[in-house]
């Protein structure tokens, strides 16, 4: 069985699943309070708040001995509490099930679908489930409706799942098995899980500082080129269809600005990507460095206030659809490809007197 610590936690865009705790017990006894919240359930509606405790002490329990994991659903923004969502084991192996309700102060915006999506996919990857099913009354389209989006298919009917005011409840049950679910072409890390075991803020924060030391290194060592250059020779092209080192470096200005300041940092994304190359011999070499400098410093700014869930977020660069981690790992090696470019044109330029930004100094560095 997997165990989870009990701060695990997953991370949608919008959304954070965590263990239910003694806080949640006023929220999910206003649920029921509602006329008609508990027709669809097996679970009939508490007579007392403190009827809700020992059900909470079942989640942790099962939680404990990973047998289930009840997960409360809150608003990343505020932390509201929006609806209850839990993965249980069947007694077949490799199949789990998921059960799910939204308070209905909150239904109808789609934070359901985006917390089953995550806890789907936490079962197939976490649980390594082989099949995960969810049953439903047949009047619940809302929860059909998820289901069926999710990729669900039909799979059996229940005639007498439970009784409610002493009549039989139908169920119809859908699944999906773990082949079909990976191969779903809208199943994107839009979520983040999190434990004691990796932090999710450490190792944001890891992968945007990396990015950031990785630009901070090439712009050193366009520097180091750029030393020893005259303009003329910055703006020396090989032929008519070669781009000049001037150029690359307005091309790596406009990549750096566009993927990561403004996809990522949200600023304003004014490129010009043909003038990038259309641009001959009007700028010189300080001037050059210059913006390049900005644009990193810039970009350092925006990938530090990546959180772990932005990282996963999707969003819309140069006609792209990304998640922050892929314009990051996109738009660092095009810059690390350019700057090894630039160094070769310089050694070209420059032959036996090109001065080596590093050579090894030790047996264990390759002297």
């Amino acid at each position: 069985m997997v165990q989870l610590p009990p701060e695990f936690e997953i991370l949608t865009s919008r959304c954070r699943l965590r263990r239910p705790s003694e806080a949640d017990i006023p929220h999910v006894f206003s649920a029921t309070r509602i006329a008609g919240f508990n027709d669809g359930m097996a679970w009939a509606a508490p007579e007392s708040i403190e009827q809700l405790r020992e059900p909470l002490r079942n989640n942790i329990k099962a939680w404990t001995t990973g047998t289930a994991f009840a997960f409360t659903i809150e608003s990343k923004a505020d932390r509201a509490f929006l609806g209850r969502i839990a993965i249980r084991s069947h007694a077949e192996d490799g199949l789990w099930d998921i059960g799910f309700w939204m308070h209905p102060d909150h239904q109808g915006r789609g934070y359901m679908f985006e917390a089953a999506q995550a806890v789907v996919d936490f079962g197939f990857e976490r649980l390594l489930a082989k099949r995960i099913q969810a049953g439903f009354v047949a009047w619940n389209v809302r929860s059909e409706r998820i289901l069926k989006k999710l990729g669900m298919k039909f799979v059996g009917h229940v005639a007498e799942a439970f009784q409610k005011k002493g009549q039989w409840v139908e169920v119809d049950v859908l699944a999906i098995a773990a082949s079909d679910w990976k191969s779903r072409s809208y199943v994107r890390k839009d979520w983040f899980m999190t434990d004691n075991e990796i932090p999710a803020a450490q190792l944001a924060a890891a992968v945007a500082a990396q990015a950031g030391r990785q630009l901070v290194e090439g712009t050193t060592k366009i520097k180091h080129c750029l030393d020893q250059l005259t303009d003329e020779q910055v703006w020396r092209r090989a032929s008519e269809t070669q781009n000049s080192i001037g150029n690359l470096i307005l091309h790596l200005c406009g990549n750096v600005r566009q993927w990561i300041v403004s996809g990522l940092g949200g600023a304003k994304d004014d490129r010009n990507r043909p003038q990038e190359f259309a641009e001959r011999d009007s700028i010189p070499r300080a001037e050059l460095l210059t913006r390049l400098d900005a644009v990193v410093r810039d970009a350092g700014t925006a990938l530090a206030t990546q959180t772990a869930a932005d990282l996963l977020r999707g969003r819309r660069i140069q006609g792209f659809d990304v998640t922050a981690l892929e314009a990051i790992f996109d738009s660092v090696p095009h810059f690390r490809g350019h700057t090894q470019e630039i160094i070769h044109m310089t050694r070209t330029l420059l032959g036996n007197s090109y001065r080596f930004w590093w050579t090894p100094t030790t047996k264990e560095q390759g002297v």
